[in-house]
């Protein structure tokens, strides 16, 4: 008999046996019923829910995200109204009011889940969310996550913090401090100290400029790409491990601009009237320059570090500082009616 056939014999004769032995005798009375309790549902489960709270109109807003999809927009109500499609349940943790009593801080937190009769202990991290904000455009938002695709516009600063997954920024009024472990960056068309930092991502800045003299501009990554065109900032300093640098724009009195990379190519693209003092280094590589240098200094003929000191056009106090270990260093002119100089 094969095993199968076995098996079917087996089962079929353990469900025959209690009703063989229920017609030879009268059954015992059944035991008492004991009712199980119905689990708890999850109440971090949830469909779509949409929720407002009103705010003062300079309000700090902070929330995290595990993973999910981030975008927030500004308008002009005093008010942040959350929607998310999916996923965790969230509510308004109000941590500081103003004198009149209206929230000028608050987060947006996750509902603790119930198990049983215990409470797990909470995480504030919204997961799983397609998650949309309006919020005033005076807000200061903070954002944390691990894998969150994150869009904001048009409020007034901005700091996120997330492991993976890209960022986009535009019309940021006042500073923008991004940190990325894995994921692309943009800024466009933003205000103030500008701060963005990722491991593995390509970093684009376009049209950034700062609010008060001394905002700083630094961007760094260990393997990507960092493009910047038409910043205003006096004070740049953008750096990769392994990528090329490209920066188009101008070169403003009294900036000190600082580019540097280990592995990749260093590409500046400067109206024709630039002026500045220029320190290139590389090592395995080149320079050039489309502009005619006045060399103070020049060290060519190492195996391993070269070094170029000079100015290009007129005496200035403007400085550009290059670096590269493996790659080339390339200056090049464009036409100064399409970057006005300041």
């Amino acid at each position: 008999m094969s095993l199968s056939l076995r098996s079917l014999t087996l089962f079929a004769a353990l469900i025959t046996l209690p009703v063989l032995a229920a017609a030879q005798k009268t059954p015992p009375p059944a035991p008492p019923v004991t009712k199980v309790p119905m689990p708890i549902a999850d109440s971090r489960a949830s469909g779509p829910q949409e929720k407002a709270i009103l705010v003062n109109p300079d309000v700090t807003l902070g929330l995290c995200v595990l993973r999910g999809k981030l975008s927030v927009n500004s308008w002009s109500r005093s008010e942040v109204r959350v929607f998310t499609s999916e996923g965790s349940r969230f509510e308004f943790k109000v941590v500081q009011k103003d004198a009149a009593g209206t929230p000028v801080w608050i987060s947006i937190v996750a509902i603790p889940r119930p198990v049983g009769s215990t409470i797990v202990p909470p995480s504030d991290c919204l997961n799983d969310d397609d998650i949309v904000i309006e919020a005033p455009v005076g807000t200061t938002l903070s954002v944390k996550g691990r894998e969150v695709e994150v869009s904001v516009r048009a409020v007034k600063s901005v700091t996120v913090s997330t492991f993976g997954g890209g960022t986009q920024l535009r019309n940021i009024a006042d500073g923008v401090s991004a940190l990325v472990n894995r994921g692309n960056i943009s800024i466009e068309d933003s205000a103030g100290a500008i701060s963005v930092e990722s491991t593995t991502g390509d970093v684009l800045i376009f049209g950034v400029k700062p609010t008060k003299p001394g905002d700083t501009f630094r961007a760094k990554t260990l393997s990507g790409n960092i493009a910047i065109v038409d910043t205003m900032h006096r004070q740049i300093d953008a750096g990769t491990i392994s990528g090329a640098i490209s920066y188009t724009g101008s070169v403003l009195n009294g900036g000190v601009y600082r580019f540097s990379t280990q592995n990749g190519n260093l590409r500046l693209k400067l109206p024709k009237d630039s002026s500045a003092k220029v320190a290139a280094t590389y090592g395995f590589g080149s320079f050039s320059s489309g502009f005619k240098v006045d060399v103070a200094t020049e060290d060519i003929t190492g195996d391993a570090v070269k070094s170029i000191f000079g100015t290009i056009g007129q005496a200035s106090d403007t400085v550009i500082k290059l670096t590269s270990t493996s790659g080339n260093i390339q200056i090049e002119p464009i036409d100064a009616d399409a970057h006005p100089k300041n």
